[in-house]
């Protein structure tokens, strides 16, 4: 009989293990792992009512953007699936290790997403990138668990690709969206909050800037915010270009709304940005209107808050029935618009 080399010295002695306990042990701590994983995707989940685990300013910029969700599925719904499959595939030790390595490829991408695109570090993604990554490491310790895996490094790299190719590439042929939502491709934010809305604004709009920063103070009571950004004015085109291009390179809306008042530099202006304001300026047209700041609340009433003074006044609370399609600015109120022909 053929006697493998050792792998372990307890208490000064050399253990031997058969490839079987060796393989088993190995299994062993991926389990652990994965189950480490799984845990804290479904408490994320679970938790997601009171904003998820994590609460540091990484973890709320990073929920903030894209990027946190794929096709319309959250990333934790992802995750917890993939930790789940990875436990179910342990006993079929090819494709349980190649399923493994794929995921290691995306974890290696989100914490791209966050060095390089977002700059942000999400302590919650973070901590389940290394359960990923503590459960991949075990198979590349040991000969005999590598004589049952594939190639780590194509998978990696497989992986990696996948879900670039998921951010990016459509389901159907009406291009890449930003995100998915029904109706209109448009820039979505997605908060803790429970009110949806879409804000209506002009880049050089000086009500709409004020409207923007009592939304920013009071942005965690909004479940989905979609910002739809309009050119009234010819001059304004080349500021909202610049948002919607930002905002595909995945930039926080709430930060691509301050960049475009300043200096955008080179900006590459693609096809895709000149159909997102095209899109939202049909939608503002489609309601019959032609000024912002406009705060359309979804809901039952469907109310439209049509200047700064009304946004505002909906957002100190003032949200039980304040105003329907009918009633676009509340009495007393100056209504602080910009339309084709100037500000009020």
């Amino acid at each position: 009989m053929t006697v493998l080399p050792p792998e372990d010295k307890i208490g000064g002695e050399m253990v031997y293990r058969t490839p079987r306990q060796a393989l088993r042990r190995i299994r062993g701590w991926q389990a652990l792992f994965l189950l480490c994983g799984l845990a804290l995707t479904v408490a994320d989940i679970l938790l997601t009512s009171r904003g998820g685990i994590c609460q540091s300013e990484g973890c709320r910029a990073v929920a903030q953007t894209p990027f946190t969700h794929i096709y319309g599925v959250p990333l934790t719904w992802i995750g917890a699936a993939f930790f789940g499959l990875c436990l179910l595939l342990i006993p079929f030790g090819r494709v349980f290790t190649a399923v493994l390595s794929l995921g290691m490829g995306g974890s290696l991408y989100f914490v791209f997403l966050q060095l390089v695109v977002i700059k942000e570090i999400c302590q919650f993604c973070i901590a389940v990138e290394s359960a990923v990554l503590l459960s991949f490491l075990p198979g590349l310790t040991s000969k005999v668990a590598k004589r049952s895996s594939v190639n780590p490094a194509l998978s990696l790299l497989v992986g990696f690709l996948l879900v670039h190719a998921a951010y990016t590439l459509p389901l159907t042929g009406r291009g890449t969206e930003v995100c998915p939502l029904e109706g209109p491709r448009a820039v979505l934010w997605r908060g803790p909050g429970e009110v949806e809305a879409q804000y209506f604004f002009d880049p050089h709009c000086p009500p709409c800037q004020d409207a923007f920063k009592a939304l920013y103070e009071e942005r965690e009571s909004f479940g989905k915010l979609t910002f739809r950004c309009v050119a009234l004015k010819s001059e304004s085109r080349t500021a909202a270009l610049g948002f919607y291009s930002l905002a595909l390179e995945g930039t926080d809306p709430w930060e691509a709304v301050r960049m475009v008042h300043g200096e955008l530099g080179d900006l590459a202006v693609t096809s895709k940005a000149r159909e997102l304001l095209h899109g939202s300026q049909q939608l503002l047209e489609g309601l019959g209107l032609q000024e912002v700041p406009l705060l359309v609340v979804l809901g039952q009433r469907g109310e439209i808050l049509r200047g700064k003074g009304a946004i505002e006044a909906f957002l100190k609370g003032e949200r039980g029935g304040l105003l329907a399609p009918a009633d676009l600015t509340p009495p007393g109120l100056s209504p602080d618009l910009c339309n084709p022909t100037g500000c009020d």
